[in-house]
């Protein structure tokens, strides 16, 4: 489970900072420490010291000093070394070199100026960019360099922890105390020191104190990026610095980030761009005209228009729009244009309707403890209709009224809203749902012959068809070519409108499916969507899991036996629940008359497992699969 610690400001020294002079490497570096040899990866990271320091003019210093050694070839590229910054800030002091035994003796490769390019990026954004020179395996690279800035809103982040051993991490940040930065450290490793010392500066005439913040790591471990989980830097062991606000010699001070996510909403609804949602949006009237009348229902009026913006506006990624009439113009935007045009045509027909800023899984959980705009990358739309609150996203197609995409759903969301205030919870109220009744019959010959009638609905559904982009069709080919072995004599498949549940119907032929032991016949009951892999393969787990969507599962097996044959052996029924009531599953295999019943149902309730409930996880899956790959035994009757 994720450690999340605000430093105090105690202080104390178990370790001295280290000093380290570039080019001083002696032939023991090359040697990688026992405490951190990790066969699997390519290198390690022997030094990485970074400083930060404000000057008179309060521009920003960022010094790094790193030193690698390279185990093997798939790691030459950190060779090459990329420095982004602004136009306004700049980039100095570069040295770097690469190290390697030649007859015992440590022989150094310098980089020489020639060998640094600067190329240019978007948004006022540049890069240097330079390539150590005779990189091999066993090599040492270094590299040092400085970059100044003026934007002091966000300092350095900080990592401790990368995909490669680190043996010596230190970030040292020096703050004049005009600035109020909010520090958080975050991850599952601690770090091994903290020390904190204060200073004293001046400014003309003017004195103040500046804090020194020492933050040491050692012998760190690489990363082990495991399946199901969302976004690495939420478990990455790193230090992220956040300006609340500052104060200036002399003045008031300047609030940069409110201190509450209520104050945050309340900042937000009063810019223009989200205050046009609820404000001045008359030039939507006509198009409202059409799509409703007063005839309908709230919830009809809000089914209505959740149609019209999710099949009129698409989502484009290259244009920043200042108002949403020019979303409404262009029918086109970013996930946060789409939802504020629906929003706002939410309003203006009379709902109760809120914009509500979210972050995406890729984008990361947000900082509860600091309140920004930039924890938020999308947005969905809240509207309540008669005491119930529907969560919509018109951006994507296939997500049905009232769904949102299992990407969305991550934790919380704030209203950006003229009465609603703060953070939500943004939860699931939909699950990944498959249900299937299957009936086939066995013949003495050992052919299997049936129907299977499924409905998909939820996140099965919207899986489906984002997969195949709506076509069914290539559905339906994929779908013979997953099951290549049957006969498939139709199959037909159809769309709800309004629901996207997708229903079909397949007749099918199956010989492959049974063994014919001259008097016996052997098959496996569960003929149509069996389980037959484990996802979850990890011997061991440090991270939570983390699952797309909930589940529900269901298939309805009704066999009927060839005449003259008797049972010999059945799977016995059983049922499995995991701990805490997170999720179940049931198997029951009955004789009816002259038929097997099998019903298999897997439902799994939440999508956040623990690292301590990995192993039961990966037990309830051993298990469905065991009892889905048991098989029936008939004989023939004497």
């Amino acid at each position: 489970m994720m450690v999340c610690l605000l430093l105090s400001l105690l202080t104390h020294a178990s370790s001295a900072q280290k000093k380290v002079k570039f080019g001083e490497i002696s032939t023991s570096d090359f040697n990688v420490p026992e405490q951190i040899r990790d066969a699997s990866v390519g290198a390690v990271v022997l030094l990485d010291q970074g400083k930060t320091t404000f000057d008179q003019n309060f521009t920003i210093t960022l010094t790094i000093h790193e030193r690698i050694l390279i185990l093997d070839n798939t790691e030459f590229d950190r060779a090459t070394i990329k420095i982004p910054y602004y136009r306004d800030g700049y980039v100095n002091k570069i040295k770097a070199a690469a190290y390697n035994i030649v007859d015992g003796q440590v022989v150094q490769d310098k980089l020489s100026r020639k060998e640094i390019f600067t190329e240019k990026l978007v948004d006022e954004r540049l890069v240097e960019r330079f390539t150590i020179p005779n990189v091999k395996e066993g090599s040492i690279i270094e590299y040092t360099y400085t970059v100044g800035s003026k934007n002091y809103y966000n300092l350095n982040t900080w990592y401790f922890q990368t995909y490669v051993p680190v043996l010596y991490s230190e970030y040292t940040v020096i703050m004049p105390s005009f600035f109020n930065y909010r520090q958080n450290l975050s991850g599952i490793l601690s770090i091994s020191d903290y020390q904190v010392t204060a200073e004293n500066g001046n400014l003309g005439t003017y004195r103040f104190t500046s804090v020194k913040k020492v933050f040491i790591a050692e012998n760190v471990p690489a990363f082990k990026k495991e399946s199901f989980i969302t976004n690495s830097d939420n478990y990455i062991s790193k230090i992220v610095f956040d300006l609340i606000d500052y104060t200036w010699p002399d003045s008031r001070t300047n609030v940069v980030n409110p201190s509450t996510y209520a104050e945050l909403s309340e900042k937000l609804v009063s810019q223009f761009y989200y205050e046009g949602i609820y404000k001045g949006n008359s030039f939507l009237k006509d198009d409202l005209e059409v799509i409703t009348d007063v005839s309908m229902s709230d919830l009809e009026k809000a089914k209505a228009i959740y149609t019209f913006v999710q099949g009129n506006f698409y989502v484009d990624r290259t244009t920043d729009y200042d108002n949403i009439r020019k979303v409404y113009n262009e029918k086109k935007g970013y996930p946060v244009d789409v939802n504020s045009v629906l929003t706002a045509m939410l309003v203006r027909a009379g709902l109760d309707a809120h914009l509500i800023l979210v972050s995406d899984k890729a984008h990361g959980k947000i900082n509860m403890f600091y309140p920004a705009r930039g924890n938020f990358n999308s947005a969905i739309t809240m509207v309540d209709i008669e005491g119930e609150r529907y969560m919509l996203d018109a951006s994507e197609s296939y997500l049905a009224f009232n769904m949102l995409s299992p990407n969305t759903i991550n934790d919380n969301g704030l209203f950006v809203s003229e009465n609603k205030k703060g953070l939500t919870p943004i939860d699931f109220n939909n699950y990944f749902t498959e249900k299937s009744v299957a009936e086939f019959q066995v013949d003495a010959t050992g052919t299997v012959k049936g129907s299977i009638n499924a409905i998909q609905s939820g996140y099965a559904a919207y899986s489906l068809l984002n997969r195949h982009d709506g076509d069914l069709e290539i559905y339906k080919e994929s779908f013979e070519q997953t099951n290549k072995d049957w006969v498939i004599d139709s199959h037909e498949v159809m769309v709800d409108d309004d629901t996207y549940d997708v229903s079909e119907k397949i007749d099918f032929t199956a010989p492959p499916l049974l063994s014919d032991l001259g008097d016996m016949i052997i098959f496996k009951p569960i003929v149509y969507n069996r389980i037959v892999d484990n996802p979850f393969r990890e011997e061991n787990r440090n991270l939570p899991v983390t699952l797309d969507r909930p589940l529900n599962y269901l298939v309805n097996c009704t066999i009927a036996l060839p005449e003259g044959y008797e049972i010999v052996e059945l799977p016995e029924s059983k049922s499995v629940a995991l701990p805490g009531n997170k999720g179940e599953f049931n198997f029951s295999c009955q004789v009816v008359g002259n038929n097997i019943s099998v019903v298999s149902t897997i439902r799994l309730y939440e999508t956040e497992y623990s690292a301590e409930e990995y192993y039961w996880l990966k037990e309830f899956q051993a298990i469905i699969i065991e009892k889905h790959k048991e098989e029936v035994v008939l004989k023939k009757k004497s």
